[in-house]
Formats: C-alpha cells, sequence, structure tokens
C-alpha cells in the first residue's frame, strides 16, 4: 500500500484482550464510532488502535526523515489533534485499555485511505476494525475518489479479513 507508518507505539496486547483498530479524523463520523467502541464493546483488557492520515505531497521514507514541507508540518499537527481528542475518549472511558495512535503518511490518489485502513488493520493483527461512516452518497463517493477518498468503510467491509463494524451516521 501507499501509506507509511510515522511511528509505531502498538504492542501485543499484554492482558490478552482484543486488538481493535478505530480510524479517526475531525469528523463527527468517527468521533462517534470511537464513542460507540467505548460504549458498546470496549473491555479493560482491550488494546485499541487508532491510526489518522497524514497527506504527504512526497513519498514518506521513515519517522527520522526531516521536513521541510510547512504543509506536512500543519497536517501532523492536525493529525496528533485527531489523536489527542480519540484517546481522550477512550481515556474517559475509565475502562483501562491500551491505546496508542499512528498516524500514516499516504499521497493523494495514490492507493487510497480504505487499502490503507484494511493494510493497518492486518498489519497490527486485529480482532476488529470499527469505523464511522460519513454517509456520502454514490455521486460524493465518484467525486473523491480520485483523490484516493470516499467510502473507505465500504472497501474494508468487502476486503478485511477481520470483522468490520460501521457505525452509520444518524438520519
Amino acid at each position: 500500500m501507499g501509506g507509511k507508518q510515522s511511528k509505531t507505539t502498538s504492542k501485543p496486547s499484554s492482558k490478552g484482550g482484543r486488538k481493535i483498530v478505530l480510524p479517526v479524523d475531525g469528523s463527527a463520523a468517527s468521533e462517534k464510532a470511537t464513542q460507540w467502541t467505548v460504549d458498546n464493546i470496549l473491555r479493560p483488557s482491550d488494546d485499541i488502535h487508532l491510526m489518522t492520515f497524514v497527506a504527504s505531497q512526497t513519498p514518506f521514507i521513515s519517522a527520522d526523515t526531516p521536513k521541510n514541507n510547512k504543509e506536512e508540518e500543519k497536517a501532523m499537527k492536525k493529525a496528533q489533534g485527531y489523536c489527542d481528542r480519540h484517546m481522550s475518549i477512550v481515556k474517559k472511558s475509565k475502562k483501562h485499555a491500551h491505546v496508542d495512535c499512528v498516524p500514516i503518511h499516504f499521497i493523494p490518489g495514490d492507493s487510497g485511505v480504505g487499502p490503507n485502513i484494511v493494510q493497518h488493520s492486518s498489519d497490527v493483527g486485529a480482532d476488529l476494525l470499527v469505523m464511522g461512516s460519513r454517509g456520502l452518497g454514490a455521486v460524493e463517493r465518484s467525486l473523491l475518489r480520485p483523490l484516493g477518498l470516499g467510502s473507505a468503510s465500504d472497501y474494508a467491509v468487502h476486503n478485511a479479513h477481520m470483522p468490520v463494524v460501521v457505525i452509520k451516521p444518524q438520519k
């Protein structure tokens, strides 16, 4: 896949719990998926692997690669804000689950968000993938697809090798 992890803090669950992957961003759908996970399925022994995307203009080599691009630095700060927000939701639950967040660097239009979510979930050995859906229609998805965006949840449901829970938006 085109995405590269900048830093992995994931560890095998020390308590024998499940590994749950949650892709996060600044959307209400993403926040709803995180809250749903906390309210409905999170156990103290679980490991929560949050992941977020950072759009790169150039291929990402490693976490040690110097960043001279102000836009990428801005995108990294934004991604860190998403991580912090969603980590606080999990930590407020007081269920003491292990939680980390990994920014995934990708080039828009390269392989897309959906394939990167599925690949990262496989790489960490996820037992479950939980993600929000923005509820975009076919027209919106077709306009976003050339940018590597669109229905990431649809891609995950059809291509992931673990159970996928999609939290739909409220109508």
